[in-house]
């Protein structure tokens, strides 16, 4: 699990963006007691997605 700045680091993306991709469902999270975390295999085929597009 990951949290949302450290997904913004891998990504070299913004906190905010991250946050958007998942209010927007491009990734899904596990709320955790205040924090986001996001699955590393969810990571994984988010950007397999994003390279094939």
């Amino acid at each position: 699990m990951l949290r949302v700045e450290e997904v913004a680091g891998l990504l070299n993306l913004s906190v905010k963006s991250v946050r958007r991709l998942v209010t927007r469902g491009k990734l899904p999270r596990l709320n955790g007691v205040g924090i986001v975390l996001i699955p590393v295999k969810a990571l994984e085929r988010y950007i397999e997605q994003s390279l094939s597009c």
